[in-house]
């Protein structure tokens, strides 16, 4: 055989490509078949009960200081000024990406602006972190600055209700569920199904729509599918046994340019639980083009969806008129091509901190081998400092192609989200940048196979050399068996 050493290269590549293949959870959602279809494009809440609109009432601001478990926090509270009767009012619920009194200020003033006093206070970062959220502490909390809104002049105690946004949420209906008094529930591009899931489909969605290559698809599961090292154990939260307690009137609303959410999954679940309690008391609306907090661009800037601003102050003012009020499902039509579901399970050697275990073993034992090659360069009166038999060389490019061949794949991953978190697409970056993944990852197998073969030749090596040469190419094979778990590797399997 003329050419060994590319043969066994072709064949290492082809049988990690099977191994990226058959290592992990593949990544097949079906398709989301149960659609909705709003029954007009107009926003507009129904029933003939008349209400102020937004910038009926000037606002007046203040802070306030409020008592806690976790001690004092800061909540800011909007009024309608010059209103003569007791206001409805409505405590806002933050997100992941907020969390201070500060927050939701257009949204808490245009409310106000309309007649209903609006409340924002700092979430209790006590029981909320990256890695641990108590959804049950984060409720208990809000049902504290609930109670305190029901108590302040001004207010009509019957009619405060709750604002969930995002991961808010989640918390609402808990609110809700647990303080029948609660007046109402408004929702607001609401997960409902777990984290796990919702993440799942986001990054489906992002990355169908950016036509990123099909294996990188495959990460999905693989990433997120399995236990998370730290903790991370709220991705797998229920809200719908809390939902399904819910006898006060909900209003749900989702932007259509909110590819996060599943607005149409979601929207389905939220109706369906409430029934279950025999409640009928819905509104849903899909607002064109808004995105997660119902933002749309003008001149140039995202700011509230006048309309959705209109929709929610008439809403609540007009309850319970329009509790219910046709048309129940109004709006743009929304889109949701596939099901937020559970992704597949990784194996033992991807889940929690055995993934981070290996890299660090391998890159460990690469390192190692890296750092020995050099020293087997040096030479001390024409001798080398470490006698690796020729195998110096192979051995430092080795590690070095495998280390590269990781940070190339990290900085396109890094690139992938950043273009996500955008909403932009770059052709050059997608599919030029994965071609540059797999060819710096085939040479690196290249570069392994060049040092086995050196290593074969260099035969018999003992002692501290021969400790050197087997540690290196273990912690090589591992970095390269890890790279191909992720699909950088062309496979037979996927062709066929």
């Amino acid at each position: 055989m003329r050419h060994p050493r590319l043969v066994a290269t072709i064949i290492v590549v082809l049988l990690l490509g099977m191994w990226g293949t058959v290592a992990g959870p593949g990544w097949s959602p079906d398709p989301y078949l149960n659609q909705i279809i709003p029954d007009t494009s107009d926003t507009a809440i129904g029933s003939s009960v008349r209400t102020d609109p937004p910038r009926t009432y000037e606002v007046a601001s203040e802070v306030h200081s409020l008592e806690s478990d976790a001690g004092p926090i800061n909540v800011t509270v909007r009024r309608p000024l010059g209103k003569e009767t007791p206001s409805p009012a409505v405590v806002f619920m933050h997100g992941t990406g907020t969390y201070l009194h500060t927050a939701f200020t257009q949204h808490a003033t245009v409310l106000a602006s309309a007649g209903i006093v609006t409340l924002v206070g700092d979430k209790p970062l006590d029981s909320y972190s990256t890695t641990e959220r108590d959804y049950g502490e984060l409720a208990s909390a809000y049902r504290d600055q609930w109670e305190w809104l029901r108590e302040l002049d001004g207010v009509d105690e019957n009619e405060v209700g709750v604002y969930g946004e995002s991961e808010g949420a989640f918390i609402a209906p808990m609110v809700a569920a647990a303080e029948p008094e609660v007046a109402f529930v408004v929702l607001v591009s609401s997960p409902v199904v777990p984290i796990r899931q919702q993440g799942a489909l986001a990054a489906d969605t992002y990355l169908r729509q950016m036509r990123v290559p099909e294996q990188l698809l495959q990460a999905i599961p693989r990433l997120i599918g399995g236990e998370l090292p730290g903790g991370f154990d709220y991705i797998d939260f229920d809200v719908g046994p809390y939902q399904e307690q819910i006898t006060q009137p909900v209003l749900i609303l989702y932007g259509t340019g909110d590819l996060s959410m599943p607005v149409i999954q979601g929207a389905q679940q939220i109706i369906d639980d409430i029934a279950t309690n025999g409640n009928t008391d819905y509104t849903l609306r899909y607002y064109e083009g808004a995105d997660h907090g119902l933002r749309v661009l003008e001149r140039g800037s995202p700011s509230l969806s006048r309309v959705a601003a209109e929709d929610i102050s008439r809403w609540i003012l007009g309850l319970p008129a329009t509790a219910s009020a046709d048309p129940q499902i109004a709006g743009a039509q929304p889109v949701q091509h596939f099901t937020a579901e559970e992704p597949g399970t990784p194996r033992w050697y991807a889940s929690g901190a055995a993934p981070i275990i290996i890299l660090i073993v391998g890159l460990t034992l690469t390192v190692f081998g890296f750092l020995a090659g050099l020293v087997g360069q040096i030479r001390v009166q024409k001798a080398p400092l470490l006698d690796l038999r020729g195998t110096s060389r192979p051995l430092i490019q080795a590690g070095a192609s495998v280390v590269i061949a990781w940070a190339v794949f990290v900085w396109y991953l890094l690139a992938i989200a950043d273009l996500a978190l955008s909403y932009q697409t770059d052709a050059l970056i997608v599919r030029g940048g994965w071609l540059v993944c797999q060819i710096v990852a085939i040479i690196a197998a290249g570069m392994v196979v060049r040092l086995i073969y050196s290593w074969l030749r260099a035969r018999p090596l003992t002692g501290f050399p021969h400790v050197v040469l087997v540690s290196s190419i273990l912690g090589l094979t591992t970095l390269l068996a890890a790279l191909a778990y992720w699909n950088v590797y062309p496979s037979l399997l996927t062709a066929l």
